[in-house]
């Protein structure tokens, strides 16, 4: 939740397109966190954040974010990647179990294709503890989404992040072949199961 904060904090120069349940949202964020007033080299505190936005309608939107950042003036996190996805009918957040049902077929096909997509087979090693743990959904992993596919952004130390070359795209199809869906996810994206 912390990195969420930190990359949210700075949006003051950014045009939002999303609606005032959302900008609120972003607003309180904003205020849940001084920086500054930690930060032991506050003259060396930066931030620099990229926001696209990849999807939006009645219903949801769907952020992209790349954030640099310095916030306690002595380590510089550079090339963060971040999500926001907010369900704008009921005000919250929302998360892959919202539209998924994450269960142990869920998570073994998402880590297979997180594995496939390494840069080098040797990061297998490197990257196991954090894909495989309980915690992974939620500690470990940012989407976002686009009219057509998911997008997946394994959270890693700095050290590692070099085990993907860029964030691993799932078209919706390929999702409705391998893993159980809600019928919202349907819905919002008006996609049809093909009939075997």
């Amino acid at each position: 939740m912390i990195k969420l904060l930190l990359s949210l904090l700075v949006f003051q120069s950014t045009s939002f397109a999303a609606d005032n349940k959302s900008q609120n949202y972003l607003e309180f964020v904003k205020s849940k966190l001084r920086c500054r007033e930690i930060a032991k080299n506050p003259d060396k505190v930066f931030w620099d954040n990229s926001i696209e936005l990849m999807f939006e309608n009645d219903e949801l939107v769907s952020y992209k974010i790349k954030a640099s950042y310095n916030c306690d003036g002595v380590i510089t996190n550079q090339n963060i990647d971040h999500s926001f996805n907010y369900d704008k009918k009921i005000g919250k957040l929302f998360h892959l179990s919202d539209f998924f049902k994450t269960n142990t077929k869920f998570l073994k096909y998402i880590r297979s294709r997180l594995y496939q997509a390494m840069s080098e087979p040797d990061c297998r090693d490197k990257i196991s503890f954090y894909i495989e743990g309980e915690d992974f959904l939620s500690k470990y992993l940012h989407f976002y989404m686009n009219e057509n596919s998911l997008f997946l952004s394994p959270v890693l130390p700095q050290g590692i992040k070099s085990c993907f070359n860029s964030d691993i795209k799932i078209a919706y199809s390929e999702l409705l072949e391998n893993v159980v869906t809600d019928n919202k996810f349907e819905e919002i994206f008006k996609l049809k199961k093909e009939k075997k």
